[in-house]
């Protein structure tokens, strides 16, 4: 996890912006739309920019949700609301100090629409988790009891 914040904070610098981000996505975009107007090439990069944020603070929130669960071999993960509030609320201040640093950086602004994209992030992240790993588990859990007790 703290790795995966070290990871963030690099991104928050110059290496990472627009500027040098076009120079790698643009060509890439071109190479695969020939002919595209460089308009729209500008926002399928803006696109993948703002996805980036969300997942990689969907990622954090992730990784935090595991660190305040805890889960290991022998103890599977319960979902509890209040773990995901946890890894949600670190995962917010984060994105909020995350722009706050960017405000720092010349080639960089820090924005309140990014902070929100960060938080969609983490908590369509979550939500995912619970769906995926928790709800579905529950219904196949039901299923199967049921299936048993028809038997």
């Amino acid at each position: 996890m703290a790795i995966w914040m070290v990871v963030i904070f690099s991104a928050s610098g110059d290496a990472f912006s627009v500027q040098h981000t076009s120079r790698i996505l643009g060509p890439i975009i071109h190479w695969l739309l020939p002919g595209l107007p460089q308009e729209k090439a500008d926002v399928i990069i803006l696109c993948i920019r703002k996805c980036a944020h969300a997942v990689e603070f969907g990622v954090l929130a992730l990784l935090l949700w595991r660190a305040v669960v805890k889960p290991s071999r022998t103890n599977k993960p319960t979902w509890r609301w209040a773990d995901a509030r946890v890894a949600f609320l670190v995962t917010c201040v984060y994105a909020v100090s995350d722009e706050l640093h960017q405000r720092f950086v010349a080639t960089r602004q820090g924005a309140v629409r990014d902070v929100l994209f960060d938080i969609a992030g983490a908590a369509s992240a979550l939500l995912l988790l619970w769906f995926f790993g928790f709800g579905a588990w529950r219904r196949v859990q039901r299923d199967e009891q049921n299936a048993e007790g028809a038997g």
